[in-house]
């Protein structure tokens, strides 16, 4: 069984993690209201559960925050109605992001 959940939660960082089974396959990482990063077990995992992930984890903190960020620039976000920053990071007020934007046939391998 697949479970992505908040594992760990100190001095403003936390660690979602990805399980399939009991084991970890996959985690990303946030500082309060902005992903730092998402790591996968391998290519494989990564094709397969990337795109649950990240509309996951967007899903969680656009119900906590006002506004979700993302340290990095990742072309997905913009599907959910992130605009890219002139720093190369990205944002979306809680109201802009939208989950009816397409995965391009990758949101069920």
């Amino acid at each position: 069984m697949l479970k992505f959940s908040c594992e760990k939660s100190e001095n403003g960082f936390s660690v979602y993690v990805l399980r399939d089974d009991g084991k970890e396959i996959g985690n990303a990482t946030v500082k309060e209201n902005t992903i730092l990063s998402f790591t996968y077990a391998d290519e494989r995992v990564s094709l397969l559960y990337s795109e649950f992930t990240l509309r996951s984890l967007v899903f969680l903190l656009r119900d906590k925050f006002d506004e979700v960020k993302v340290a990095f620039y990742e072309p997905r976000f913009e599907r959910l109605g992130f605009k890219k920053q002139d720093d190369g990071t990205m944002r979306a007020g809680k109201l802009e992001i939208n989950f009816s934007g397409t995965c391009e046939g990758h949101c069920s391998h």
